[in-house]
């Protein structure tokens, strides 16, 4: 999981290099992409095929509507709630 964290933050460093502000923007819109992707990909009509169960949907779910609702706005941010959610 750490090694994904890391994955993200270089390559968004790589792109955005030295300009902060746009990043910050760039993050929090992809963030909250990938919380809509997230839905659409369990409950959309091309679901993934390897989130099966019903509890890992559910915990799909759970993610996605926790990062609308909090207003999470950068990757920091969601893999905390990921780690969070995997230790409960």
């Amino acid at each position: 999981m750490d090694d994904f964290h890391g994955l993200v933050v270089a390559v968004l460093d790589g792109y955005f290099g030295a300009r902060p502000i746009e990043r910050a923007v760039k993050d929090a819109e992809a963030v909250a992409q990938l919380a809509f992707l997230m839905l659409a990909r369990v409950d959309g009509k091309s679901p993934v095929e390897y989130i099966v169960e019903e509890d890992e949907k559910q915990r799909v779910r759970k993610i996605a509507y926790r990062i609308i609702q909090d207003g999470l706005r950068n990757y920091g941010e969601v893999m905390a709630l990921i780690r969070a959610e995997i230790k409960q």
